[in-house]
């Protein structure tokens, strides 16, 4: 605020000054109390001549400009500043909103609207913020420059206020138009977004039928409607634009008629108004079009504040550990006590039903069943993604609810069958999940994993980027990677969702003797579909229709799935 106010008088001080600098160069008088003022300068600085009076002038002039251009440039670092940091802070509070939310209210947000909330709308609130900080230069280019008019002709002056003011009633009208525009154009632009993420989900369904016209002129018709609306925007620009520079000519012109002829103002005071009169447009267009754009954009952030009031206050009420407290050690068992969980949105039977079981610790359990029995609500549960509706889960006798499972969840990882990566190194990937690893631990991992050779292929080793969500390697390393991460971590309860169906069955053999061989072995849970994976496992688990029951042999696992794998 300091150095726009600072741009700001440096500005209005060096339009005063033209008016003298124009008078001395024509010989004539400038009047007013700015001459007065720089009559006693120059006499006490002893300036008797026309020419050494306006070089002392010019000099102060170019004095300003440089004072003014090194402000300016700080102020625009500044403001540029502001508005990155402000961008960031509202990307991350959004994020940090989402990820604090439960798992059905995360789960259920759109893509499209999540994208574009973090990327497209987080950038045009960016522009947002530049048009409200150039909404405030120009507040306080234009008092300066109205300053400098009133120390030139006050009355004249006046009289171009008045004019100015009824402009700015006006402009109120035309930022109610600019606002329900900007509704509009944000809402063309979530169709857009969603219509660009399901481009691909549909692109192999459209080829495969011989639909791909068809396909991209369904993607045309949304684009075009949002072209449409865009263009009125600019349209409605355009037309303002016209208007308030018709204004500012008709303007000039009454300033010279006016100030010539009825008020008798000095020709030199005239011309020195005159320009600052010009000067006033810029800010004043400025100001014109920045709050139209910005009532535009104020959508754009009702958005985003709304997506936040989706998941405001639905925060697990988990608490962090105290001082000294230690999580749940899980040295006895895990207990399903008739768990039920009802997926509320489909309206259908519930995906749990009076489930009860206990998965003992450091036992490597198998969970089967046909697809859509309730395999991964099951995971969600253990993992306190998801809380029963009815029944209880306990650890070590512990309940699992809201306030122990910030602790509990610091003794699982979970692995799933699309695992992410960063696009970074090796050692970034694998030390996400416990940053105070030591190499020799990293390495560990990879062995009991299987993968400490592939990294020794690389060619920075540890250090070698993958690419994003692991590009750069097949589909069975990246589970391995996956599973390396996870053993970092070192969990009492290791989730494996699916999580070697991309690796060969011998390579799978192997990874699992490994993971049988750990010592300490942490509790192990597997959802598989192959019978030799069902044959190594302590205990089995079937989930059918949403009932869970124990099996007594991998054959008799393996003949409740109908997709089961069984490959020799």
């Amino acid at each position: 605020m300091a150095l726009v106010a600072a741009v700001a008088l440096l500005e209005g001080v060096g339009l005063v000054l033209l008016v003298p600098i124009f008078a001395l160069s024509i010989g004539a008088q400038g009047g007013g109390w700015v001459s007065r003022q720089l009559q006693s300068a120059f006499d006490a600085l002893q300036l008797q001549d026309t020419q050494s009076r306006l070089i002392f002038l010019l000099l102060v002039f170019a004095l300003l400009l440089i004072g003014r251009l090194v402000l300016t440039a700080r102020r625009e670092l500044l403001l540029s500043e502001i508005q990155i940091g402000y961008v960031d802070s509202r990307r991350l509070a959004v994020m940090k909103r989402m990820s604090e939310a439960p798992w059905e209210i995360a789960s259920r947000l759109q893509q499209a609207e999540g994208a574009q909330v973090l990327a497209g709308d987080a950038q045009k609130l960016g522009t947002t913020v530049r048009l409200l900080q150039q909404i405030f230069v120009a507040l306080m280019m234009l008092a300066a420059q109205c300053l400098a008019a009133l120390l030139v002709s006050p009355i004249l002056a006046l009289f171009c206020f008045a004019v100015l003011g009824l402009g700015a009633l006006a402009l109120r009208v035309t930022l109610l138009r600019a606002h329900e525009l900007g509704e509009n154009v944000a809402t063309a632009n979530m169709a857009t977004m969603q219509v660009l993420l399901q481009f691909f989900g549909g692109l192999k369904m459209a080829i495969s039928q011989g639909l791909q016209q068809a396909y991209v002129d369904e993607m045309k018709q949304v684009m075009r409607d949002v072209e449409e609306r865009q263009l009125e925007v600019m349209r409605a620009n355009a037309r303002r634009h016209i208007a308030v520079g018709v204004t500012a000519i008709v303007l000039g012109g009454a300033v010279c008629v006016i100030g010539l002829t009825w008020l008798a103002v000095p020709v030199a005071a005239v011309v020195g108004l005159l320009l600052i009169m010009a000067r006033i447009t810029g800010p004043a267009i400025l100001l014109q079009h920045s709050a139209q754009q910005f009532a535009q954009m104020v959508p754009v952030y009702w958005r985003q504040r709304q997506l936040e009031e989706r998941t405001l206050g639905a925060a697990a009420p988990g608490r962090p550990l105290a001082e000294g407290e230690a999580p749940i050690a899980l040295e006895r068992a895990i207990t399903f006590e008739k768990v039920t969980y009802d997926h509320a949105e489909d309206g259908g039977s519930p995906a749990l039903r009076h489930c009860s079981a206990e998965l003992r610790a450091g036992a490597f359990v198998g969970l089967t069943g046909p697809s859509g029995a309730g395999k991964t609500t099951f995971v969600d549960l253990l993992a306190g993604l998801i809380f029963p509706d009815e029944g209880e889960i306990r650890a070590d006798g512990v309940p699992l609810d809201a306030a122990t499972m910030p602790g509990w969840r610091r003794q699982l990882s979970y692995v799933g069958q699309d695992p992410y990566f960063f696009p970074d190194s090796v050692r970034r990937n694998l030390t996400w999940a416990n940053p105070q690893a030591s190499e020799a631990a990293l390495w560990e991992a990879l062995r009991v994993a299987g993968a400490e050779a592939l990294v020794k292929q690389l060619p920075e080793g540890l250090d070698s980027v993958i690419g994003e969500r692991g590009l750069f390697l097949s589909g069975g390393e990246r589970q391995r990677l996956a599973l390396a991460r996870a053993l970092v971590r070192r969990p009492r309860l290791l989730i494996l969702d699916e999580a070697t169906n991309a690796i060969d069955l011998a390579g799978e053999r192997s990874l699992l003797a490994a993971l049988l061989a750990l010592c300490p072995r942490p509790t192990i849970l597997m959802i598989a579909h192959r019978r030799e994976t069902l044959t190594r496992c302590d205990q089995l688990l079937v989930l059918s229709e949403g009932q869970l029951r124990p099996a007594r042999s991998a054959e008799e696992a393996f003949a409740a799935m109908p997709e089961a794998v069984d490959e020799p």
